[in-house]
């Protein structure tokens, strides 16, 4: 009876070891004492994926990691062995340079005496989960971007268009109810003017819209007498309607 006790208990310990040491998890469980009593073969990877030093029963935690970072661990572990849990979110770098987060609890030991014994660390790795955060993050970044920028789109078409084809119109229907009024060549320059200003609108638009479509920045020479030249000229009804003036002060030079 008691050999068949024995192998039923080696039979279970041998069944409760392939478990542990099979899990996606890392498991180290420690003494009161804040040292290694137990640890399965994903923690074993993991000292060797960062580098950390050897990991072995009988060490302390904080041992396994640079100096700097025992009394933060010493601490930390102190608050555990008071009857506190902690979960949180830690990243590593690995060997490789890559960094990879670890969803981290620590937990009291509790025996059955209802006094602590010690202390269970769990380590699961959750790099996956966090990428997809920050891509989703990204993307609800991009998609607000595109936003403003179909705002600003939506600006330009009701406010720069507006200018010359409006002045367009008005000169068709100066020509149909008003004739006289107008000379036919000069008709014909009005009109190729506000062509002209329309033209140059619908090619910034499009250059804007291509430049941040393709992320890039392209650099160009601008004569800021001629551009204002072209804003006066698309602005002049309503500079004389309102009587406003546009004031400049360009210091050299003017090209930019």
């Amino acid at each position: 009876k008691e050999k068949e006790n024995e192998h039923r208990l080696l039979v279970s310990e041998a069944n409760l070891r392939t478990a542990f040491d099979n899990t996606d998890t890392i498991y180290i469980l420690l003494d009161i004492h804040k040292r290694i009593v137990l640890y399965n073969y994903k923690a074993q990877q993991h000292v060797i994926d960062y580098q950390l030093n050897d990991i072995k029963e009988g060490i302390c935690l904080y041992e396994l990691f640079p100096k700097d970072r025992w009394e933060y661990i010493i601490s930390d572990l102190d608050h555990i062995l008071q009857g506190n849990s902690r979960i949180g979110e830690a990243s590593y770098t690995d060997k490789s340079g890559k960094e990879r987060w670890y969803d981290a609890r620590y937990s009291p030991v509790i025996n059955q005496d209802q006094l602590i014994s010690g202390v269970i660390v769990s380590l699961t790795e959750i790099t996956k989960r966090k990428n997809a955060e920050s891509e989703a993050l990204n993307l609800i970044s991009s998609l607000k971007k595109k936003n403003k920028d179909l705002e600003m789109f939506s600006y330009m078409v009701s406010h720069n268009l507006r200018a010359p084809v409006a002045k367009i119109m008005g000169l068709a229907d100066l020509y149909t109810y008003e004739p006289e009024l107008v000379q036919g060549k000069e008709l014909a320059d009005m009109i190729t003017a506000e062509v002209s200003n329309l033209d140059i609108v619908v090619r910034d638009m499009n250059n804007i819209i291509s430049i941040r479509d393709a992320n890039i920045r392209l650099g160009e020479r601008v004569d800021l007498h001629h551009e204002l030249a072209s804003v006066r000229q698309i602005l002049d009804e309503e500079l004389f309607k309102s009587g406003a003036e546009i004031i400049t002060d360009f210091h050299k030079p003017v090209f930019i």
